[in-house]
């Protein structure tokens, strides 16, 4: 039956295929990217970057259904490095321009000029998920793909394996834990 489709035919499936799941998937990746990274458009280079090499490794990834997690591991991969080469160039203290005197494209740019609030709101984020990870490993595990994957408590439970009911009691808990630490930090 599929010697029926020309080549043709194939690539306007996979193209289709590869649009379907970039539009379902775009919004979660953003906001992981943006969480991580506390800049609009780095988080939207970063998506790109992600989608492009899931995109160009398809074959590797052997469940097919699993490309939620898996497009979810290659953003918060791409955003690392982001974050190291931005390390990197401030450790060697090189120049903010290019070889043509251009402005470089480096996330350590978004400190200049930036308004107190964004900087109180990268605090509070880096607070939370320092927070988040004093939690045990099913706690943490349950926050994260609730608030940053995104999974609904059906795909919770799936993913770990245990009870809807389970997984609504975990996160109930879990984020009183989160909320008693949170309060306890903010009250200092």
């Amino acid at each position: 039956m599929i010697s029926n489709f020309t080549n043709d035919k194939i690539n306007e499936l996979y193209e289709y295929s590869i649009e379907v799941l970039f539009e379902e998937y775009y919004t979660m990746a953003y906001k992981k990217a943006l969480f991580m990274l506390s800049n609009e458009e780095y988080a939207k280079d970063a998506v790109q970057e992600a989608f492009i090499r899931a995109f160009l490794n398809m074959n590797e990834l052997k469940n097919k259904s699993k490309f939620k997690a898996w497009i979810c591991t290659i953003i918060k991969n791409v955003c690392i490095d982001m974050l190291r080469q931005t390390k990197r160039l401030k450790a060697k203290n090189e120049s903010i321009y290019d070889e043509d005197g251009n402005l470089k494209n480096l996330i350590e740019l978004q400190d200049f000029d930036v308004p107190d609030a964004i900087c109180e709101n990268a605090e509070i984020r880096k607070e939370i998920k320092e927070c988040i990870d004093e939690l045990d490993s099913d706690s943490q595990q349950v926050i994260n793909l609730r608030f940053f994957d995104d999974y609904t408590y059906e795909q919770i439970a799936e993913h770990m394996n245990i009870n809807i009911n389970t997984v609504k009691v975990k996160l109930y808990r879990a984020k009183k834990r989160l909320a008693d630490k949170l309060k306890n930090i903010f009250e200092l």
